[in-house]
């Protein structure tokens, strides 16, 4: 311990100040695993026969571990004691600072480990160890509604144990057991989903489905999964199509149940809404039948969803209640409930009784904020924004507003800027600051040409409201022309009452202006949208 590891910190360091950059990156592990291997055999020879095996099998594992994940590898009686030993040891370190992961091992150590490992031929006997640690843990996680074994938050799990669940599924792939791989990916969906981590979700479910292999239920399962990544604009009727056909082929009615449920909310989204509630109501009966209680509640909510957006409010409200009083009567449900709480909130704001939609908006902010699903949090955000600027509370729509930016930024779900940046800009101009307004309307244009282009329409229509604010009536004609012939594809298709009068009465005051309107709405509908905000933004739009 005393002449192994400093010596090995020394050499490096001399090799540091003696040799180039490149030559250092291309020596270093070679020369330190020579100056260092003789110390740390006799560490490892003094420590017993059983150390060296422990040793080498924990040097698969780059980055953190646990007590739990070491014990998995190490195949010892008594991983505890090996544990203590390789901490006083120096072999393993110990981090507090650290307390959901602990330990881990200094890189050379690793570089040697995995040599003594590869020489003692047993690399696959301790990947195989990791695949079904990975396995077994990927399938505790239960229903994103309830804390899971361990003390730690799901996130925190999850951040911790991620690069494990990669590392096995490369392995699997190199071996080609897809379903090992597919069990992992079906495992994690719904905790990663319920965390608001899509696009990790969907890159394990990608490596999964690529690794060819039988067309089981698991593959049914993880191909229904991500045909619903995460934003509604990037449902994969592909996957979802996949998933019904192989759920039918076996007879697996529970994959049937959750590929028409999530079927249905893609029609819903595109504004079929016979077609969404006819594929709810099917899924629905199918996961009652079949006990999927998760996939019944989520097509009883989507069912309330739609049928308010088709105008049946009342039965739709009905609907929601029902699911939202079934969940608050069920313990564990603190994943489920700030879901319903959010939609309903983004339906009554849809029907224009704001009021309920504040409060219904604001528990559901509570209930995320302490579940920490930072993805669906950013759009509860941007409605409570919207609510308070509608309510003249700039301030309160400004405050709400920087916070879902901020959010959107830490999680990477961006998709919401330009109706945070447009609603702050329409909160300045309110205020008679023009120059704000201007900069705000210049990011959200930004933010929509480099995000989801469904969001272009209400970029538009909000900019133009805008431009009428601070006097420039060409500007909003334009962008009113625009917005004329621009699909308006929103990732939440929820329009208030108070948007549609807003634009209304805009169009109205455009019409008394008699060619001015016409002309800025002709050249607007000919128009890009950055062309048609131009004049609005000018400069302001340059990097």
């Amino acid at each position: 311990r005393v002449s192994g590891l400093p010596l090995g910190i020394r050499l490096t360091a001399d090799l540091a100040r003696t040799v180039s950059p490149a030559e250092m990156l291309d020596k270093t592990t070679s020369t330190l695993l020579t100056e260092i291997a003789p110390g740390v055999e006799a560490i490892v020879d003094a420590l017993g026969p059983t150390m060296r095996l422990a040793f080498a099998a924990l040097s698969v594992v780059p980055g953190q571990m646990d007590d739990a994940l070491i014990a998995s590898l190490v195949d010892l009686d008594a991983p505890d004691a090996v544990i203590a030993s390789m901490c006083d040891s120096g072999l393993l370190q110990f981090d507090d600072r650290r307390p959901d992961a602990p330990y881990s091992m200094l890189e050379p150590l690793r570089d040697l480990g995995a040599v003594w490992l590869a020489e003692s031929d047993r690399r696959e006997v301790v990947m195989e160890q990791l695949v079904g640690e990975c396995v077994r843990r990927a399938e505790t996680y239960a229903l994103p509604s309830r804390e899971v074994e361990g003390r730690y938050p799901m996130n925190v799990r999850l951040a911790r144990e991620l690069p494990w669940h990669r590392q096995a599924i490369h392995h699997l792939a190199f071996r080609g057991d897809a379903e090992s791989a597919l069990r992992i990916a079906a495992g994690l969906e719904l905790a990663l989903y319920g965390v608001g981590w899509w696009a990790t979700n969907t890159e394990l479910q990608d490596a999964a489905l690529a690794i060819a292999g039988d067309d089981t239920l698991t593959r049914a399962r993880v191909h229904a999964a991500r045909g619903r990544p995460g934003l509604l604009h990037q449902f994969d009727e592909f996957h979802m199509m996949r998933a019904l056909e192989i759920g039918r082929r076996l007879g697996d009615r529970p994959v049937q149940a959750k590929a028409l449920y999530q079927l249905g909310v893609m029609r819903w989204w595109e504004g079929r809404y016979d077609e969404a509630l006819e594929h709810l109501a099917e899924a629905r009966s199918m996961a009652r039948e079949c006990g999927d209680w998760f996939v019944e509640l989520e097509a009883d909510r989507f069912t309330g969803v739609t049928l308010v957006s088709a105008g049946r409010e009342d039965e739709g409200f009905a609907t929601l209640l029902r699911v939202l009083e079934r969940l608050e009567r069920t313990s564990g449900m603190e994943f489920l409930r700030p879901h319903v709480q959010v939609y309903i909130g983004h339906c009554r704001r849809h029907v224009g009784d704001d009021d309920a939609a504040l409060v219904n908006l604001e528990r559901a902010r509570v209930g995320y904020e302490r579940a920490g699903n930072t993805a669906t949090l950013v759009h509860v955000y941007a409605g409570l924004a919207e609510v308070a600027a509608d309510a003249g509370d700039g301030e309160t729509a400004l405050r709400h507003a920087a916070r879902g930016l901020e959010l959107s930024a830490l999680g990477g779900v961006t998709v919401y800027d330009p109706w945070f940046l447009c609603t702050m800009a329409r909160v300045h101009a309110s205020a008679g600051d023009a120059t704000q307004a201007r900069y705000a309307a210049a990011a959200a244009v930004r933010a929509a040409l480099g995000g989801w282009t469904g969001e272009f329409h209400r970029v538009a229509t909000g900019l133009a409201l805008v431009a009428d604010a601070i006097d420039d009536a060409s500007s909003a004609a334009r962008l009113l022309g625009f917005a004329d012939v621009t699909p308006d594809r929103r990732e939440l298709p929820f329009v208030a009452p108070a948007e549609r009068r807003r634009v209304d009465a805009l169009r109205r005051k455009l019409d008394s202006t008699g060619d001015v309107a016409r002309q800025g709405l002709v050249l607007g509908a000919r128009s890009t949208l950055a062309e048609a905000a131009a004049r609005l933004v000018g400069p302001l739009l340059d990097p």
